[in-house]
């Protein structure tokens, strides 16, 4: 009798029905997962629908920026090897006023990136005598929107006070410089008013009264030019 109730004492019975089990697997079980709601799946969707508008909005100004830095180094290369030929090409009896003057003539017409007298990109060269032996010579790269037109550094009289030019007689071009005969200073025209009579300036360079602007014929509001460059330098004899 003592062996079956100690028998009956040592036997457990299964938990009932219900009743969670101490079974470590039962008890470390994963909770059932909760899915998004379609409110949370709506909020997500606009959410990346604004990140994408916005990314997609910067891509013109990208596509300009690029554009604008790689003319600036093309017309960098241009007006460099333009002026590396006309200091061979250029003597000291061709530049003997103490105002600038156009010597584009003078350069022997050659293929890019020189410039070429038929395609899109060509260079201007204006140079005057600034004593002693020396020289100022000064290089605007230009780049043609149609072949077909000619691109000329325009002579005009004008009148500056700080920023603002004015009295220039429809000749100014947005993104032309603006270059100074008698010093060879330059600034380049942000906008136009006036039908291209006034302007306002990039920077002040002084009193001007009279400057050189780059034109294409044809296009009667946008400068063809890309870069400008001034230097010093002797001339040979």
């Amino acid at each position: 009798m003592q062996g079956i109730a100690a028998s009956h004492r040592r036997t457990r019975h299964p938990a009932p029905a219900g009743r969670h089990s101490d079974s470590p697997v039962a008890r470390w079980a994963a909770p059932r997962g909760r899915g998004f709601s379609l409110a949370e799946l709506m909020i997500a969707i606009g959410i990346l629908g604004i990140g994408l508008a916005m990314a997609l909005s910067l891509f013109p100004a990208a596509l300009k920026e690029n554009e604008r830095s790689q003319n600036s180094i093309l017309g960098v290369t241009i007006c460099e090897n333009g002026l590396s030929l006309a200091k061979l090409v250029l003597k000291s009896t061709d530049l003997t006023a103490s105002t600038l003057v156009d010597k584009t003539s003078s350069m022997p017409s050659t293929t890019y990136p020189y410039g070429t007298a038929g395609g899109s990109f060509g260079y201007i060269i204006l140079g005057r005598f600034l004593g002693a032996d020396s020289y100022q010579l000064v290089a605007v790269a230009y780049r043609k929107a149609d072949t077909a037109h000619s691109v000329i550094a325009q002579s005009i009289s004008c009148s500056t006070s700080g920023t603002s030019v004015t009295g220039a007689g429809g000749s100014l071009r947005t993104g032309s410089p603006l270059i100074d005969k008698g010093s060879g200073k330059y600034a380049t025209i942000l906008t136009t008013t006036n039908n291209y009579s006034d302007g306002t300036l990039d920077r002040d360079i002084g009193a001007v009264t009279s400057a050189y602007v780059i034109q294409e014929s044809g296009v009667p509001d946008i400068s063809p030019a890309m870069a400008t460059l001034v230097t010093k330098t002797g001339l040979r004899r």
